[in-house]
């Protein structure tokens, strides 16, 4: 009788061991949401080195070879995050002694100059799990959460590098008139499959990056007396 009865408890202990082991699934990877391009704020602190080169023109160009930069040289520049714009500024002067400012800073606020650069920004967000509205309780999808915090709070942003919307006469053709179009190749051309040779780069440590941009330029108008 002992014996039976003791059998009958290793069984049930069994079965309740294999019920616990069926209750406790692995769990599964998050759903990420997240679209490409998120760039962290962290990566934009710092000075920075810029500078632009000109990569392709047309055949009948001949006032801007391949391979023209900045008449300037090497610009350095910190980035100045705005909530709709994201702004690359000198942190030198460009002409030694002319900027009263200079005096003005310190080691804690470095010197901010003319701006170089200027990118539009698409969004702020923070990278979050999704969670439900009343109750609180979080959801196993990583989504880009621009509501419960201020922009200037969320760690992330996107730009638009389509187009540089600031012009500063360093290359020869901004000396006339110019306008920026909308350029921005994805990673790999649709038609060749391979990587365009105008797709951004980003390290993904953040020490270096380059995007490609178009302008429109045209030679300006000169009168010359007596020929109308």
């Amino acid at each position: 009788m002992t014996s039976n009865s003791f059998w009958q408890l290793v069984r049930f202990t069994a079965a309740l061991s294999l019920l616990g082991l069926a209750a406790c699934p692995k769990e599964r990877e998050p759903i990420n949401r997240v679209q490409p391009n998120a760039i962290d704020k962290q990566l934009l602190d710092g000075e920075w080195y810029y500078q632009r080169t000109v990569v392709g023109t047309p055949a009948g160009t001949v006032f801007t070879p391949i391979g023209m930069a900045d008449l300037g040289g090497v610009e350095r520049v910190i980035w100045d995050i705005q909530e709709h714009f994201l702004y690359a500024r000198r942190t030198t002067e460009l002409v030694i002694g002319a900027d009263d400012r200079t005096s003005s800073q310190r080691e804690d606020r470095p010197y901010r100059g003319e701006v170089v650069a200027a990118f539009a920004v698409q969004s702020h967000f923070d990278i979050a799990n999704s969670y439900n509205d009343v109750t609180g309780e979080q959801y196993n999808v990583l989504v880009e959460n621009s509501s419960d915090r201020p922009w200037h709070e969320r760690r992330y942003l996107r730009v638009d590098w389509s187009q540089n919307l600031v012009h500063n006469y360093d290359l020869d053709f901004e000396s006339q008139s110019v306008e920026s179009v909308p350029y921005y190749v994805q990673e790999v051309d649709p038609i060749t499959g391979q990587r365009h040779p105008d797709a951004p780069v980003f390290e993904p440590d953040g020490s270096y990056f380059d995007v490609t941009n178009k302008v429109f330029a045209r030679a300006a108008t000169i009168e010359y007396p007596g020929y109308g």
